[in-house]
């Protein structure tokens, strides 16, 4: 799909392939959720192309048509769960079975399977306004699935839930979309390394890259992506690119002696703690980089933000070519 929202400052185009879970990163603004909405068809832009294909190919929209959101085969689940309250779990799930025709005893049995698959098959009978957060997102996504979507779209769906509800709703999530074409808007890392067969970043209405999970959050070539995965980023001179770990940097004050090899001088910008060491971000010639000292021993100049001081790589760290989203 490809779509363009000059009100809201969108330009963008997003493949998934079938089978695959994508995960659509980036931060708040960024785009992701009026991208699913122009997939699900709940926004109508005058320039926007979303197309499926499969054993038939469908055209959702473009220039010439535009299919309303209950006759596209992309079910939208949100952090909100959006049950209908009043009725009960069970006939919740079997709303969308009975929607596409099936009969009521079928659109149950359909339901039950379902609900036994996320693990709530002792609650059908009851008030979906009586379910906890977890509860009720569990019974959104058996709803969801119940219609055997072509495309399942996830708009941030753990964003309401607690902890505890969050991590059960993502290891079901890994169980039961294996075979499943997925695209899942997200800022938060974990929710793409747990799901995601592949990534898109956007940032500021537009795609800043794309690539299989492992190749991307490896080689990080947007400076959001590097934030995210706790990476440096510095771009090279020659056109390549290194990301490293801040436990691959040794940072010291811009006077000392160094060790061995050369650095790269620069300000630090930010100082923040983490785990039983405190990190430190420096901005440096076309880029960052992040360093873990522990602040028992390092010169204590080096956790003010401010001082100028020097970084050391570690020999190994990989280099990259840079492309285009």
């Amino acid at each position: 799909m490809s779509a363009s929202v000059p009100e809201r400052g969108i330009a963008a185009r997003l493949v998934a392939d079938p089978g695959r879970t994508v995960a659509l990163l980036g931060p708040n603004g960024a785009g992701k959720s009026t991208m699913l909405a122009v997939a699900a068809g709940l926004l109508r832009p005058d320039d926007a192309h979303v197309r499926l294909t499969g054993d038939a190919e469908l055209v959702c929209q473009d220039q010439r048509a535009w299919v309303p959101p209950h006759r596209r085969p992309l079910t939208l689940l949100t952090q909100d769960a959006s049950l209908f309250a009043g009725m009960s779990v069970l006939d919740n799930v079997a709303f969308g079975p009975r929607a596409e025709g099936l009969s009521r005893r079928h659109a149950r049995a359909a339901a039950r399977d379902w609900l036994d698959a996320v693990g709530l098959a002792g609650l059908a009978s009851s008030r979906a306004e009586t379910l906890s957060g977890g509860q009720a997102q569990r019974v959104a996504l058996a709803r969801a699935l119940a219609t055997a979507p072509a495309v399942l779209l996830l708009d941030e769906p753990f964003a309401a839930l607690d902890v505890d509800a969050a991590g059960a709703m993502r290891a079901l999530l890994a169980q039961l979309l294996r075979d499943v074409t997925v695209v899942m808007a997200t800022h938060d890392l974990l929710d793409a390394a747990m799901l995601a067969d592949d990534v898109v970043v956007m940032h500021d209405g537009a795609v800043a890259e794309r690539g299989p999970l492992s190749e991307v959050l490896a080689r990080p070539r947007h400076d959001f992506t590097a934030s995210l995965v706790g990476r440096g980023l510095v771009r090279r001179d020659d056109g390549t690119s290194i990301a490293p770990r801040p436990s691959q940097v040794r940072v010291t004050t811009a006077h000392a002696t160094l060790a061995s090899g050369g650095g790269v001088t620069g300000a630090v910008r930010r100082v923040e703690a983490h785990a039983d060491a405190v990190r430190i971000w420096v901005e440096v010639p076309g880029g960052r980089l992040g360093a873990d000292v522990d602040p028992l021993t390092v010169d204590p100049r080096v956790l003010t933000p401010g001082t100028t001081v020097t970084c050391v790589v570690a020999d190994g760290v990989e280099s990259y070519g840079s492309s285009a989203a």
